[in-house]
């Protein structure tokens, strides 16, 4: 029996349409409660930069935690997250539109913090801002997924009509980024979008302890994958 999620613009996009669109975007949330356990993550504070609509609370394997949601309230989810869980004291979410918007105290640090399918959307220009901010409140992990929107899978995407017809392409940007000549390509959110790019920034504050593909990373290469999943954390945290 197919499963419908709180209705909502943002959910009825994602979550409510396709069997393979709802069967990729929720293979993020899966990945990452599967993270949590199979690093054996403890965390008793999140920070989730891009939460939507808070979806990711369902997902954490854990029940005594603090979580704070940041996101730039995109077709109104944070709205909706503010309304849902306003009887949670330990459940907090604010709007920001760029790094900053995000006012936390200083000494104040985070045992855990998610990012999933959010750096596409930021400027490049402010994706490091937004890193270094996170690392100034990070003691522990920082899980992030991105898409995967170059080489041959960008083609297979196109095939198959995922991306959505917001992102217009000439024959020419078509072939730059099959060929992984992102820098050709004018950057629009996830225009142009180049993991391998964001992977070098995030080194830049993380230790990155692991890159995956997803779903089914298990069986195919990362570079044809739907998502790129990262595994970072603070670089003073041990093994």
């Amino acid at each position: 029996m197919k499963k419908t999620y709180c209705s909502n613009s943002y959910n009825n996009l994602l979550f409510n349409g396709s069997r393979l669109r709802r069967f990729i975007h929720l293979s993020r949330f899966y990945w990452l409660r599967n993270t949590l356990k199979k690093y054996n993550i403890k965390f008793k504070n999140v920070l989730e930069i891009g939460c939507g609509d808070g979806k990711t609370i369902e997902f954490l394997p854990l029940k005594n935690f603090n979580y704070y949601g940041l996101d730039a309230n995109w077709n109104n989810s944070l709205n909706y997250a503010k309304e849902h869980y306003s009887n949670k004291k330990n459940i907090k979410f604010d709007e920001v539109l760029n790094a900053k918007d995000i006012k936390i105290d200083e000494g104040k640090y985070y045992d855990l913090v998610i990012c999933m399918e959010t750096l596409e959307h930021i400027n490049p220009d402010q994706v490091c801002l937004y890193l270094e901010k996170i690392a100034q409140h990070c003691k522990g992990y920082f899980l992030i997924t991105v898409p995967n929107e170059k080489g041959l899978f960008f083609i297979l995407k196109r095939i198959i009509k995922l991306n959505s017809d917001n992102y217009k392409y000439n024959l020419k940007e078509i072939l730059e980024i099959t060929l992984g000549r992102t820098n050709n390509v004018k950057r629009f959110q996830h225009k142009g979008f180049d993991y391998d790019h964001i992977i070098y920034d995030i080194k830049k504050y993380f230790k990155i302890v692991k890159v995956e593909g997803n779903p089914i990373g298990r069986f195919l290469p990362n570079f044809l994958c739907f998502n790129i999943c990262i595994i970072a954390k603070f670089n003073d945290l041990q093994d």
